[in-house]
């Protein structure tokens, strides 16, 4: 899977690297945690600091800018999972159940 890597101002990270989220739903919660699967390309704790992510060599998945931004929309997820009363886990178990490719 290829990476993305960000080179100060001459890209827009959201653009270029990520799309642009808006945790107002379980199927954003669920398209998020589906991006950073198919990015990291394996299961991950959604608990866990995006910038611990690494890939088969061991090499960080995410720049420092990239998974800084992440972690805040993985904050997002877990804030609306606890005001909606959903199991962030359970949602992000199914998305590797499914075997998303």
């Amino acid at each position: 899977m290829p990476r993305c890597f960000y080179t100060g101002a001459l890209l827009n990270l959201k653009k270029l690297c990520m799309q642009s989220f808006s945790i107002n739903g379980v199927d954003a919660v669920n398209g998020f945690l589906k991006n950073v699967y198919l990015r990291t390309g394996k299961e991950f704790d959604p608990a866990k600091e995006i910038k611990s992510l690494t890939d088969k060599n061991g090499m960080p998945v995410f720049s420092e800018q990239e998974a800084a931004y992440l972690d805040n929309i993985m904050t997002e997820c877990f804030v609306y999972c606890v005001l909606n009363d959903l199991d962030i886990y359970k949602i992000a178990n199914q998305l590797s159940d499914s075997k998303i490719k």
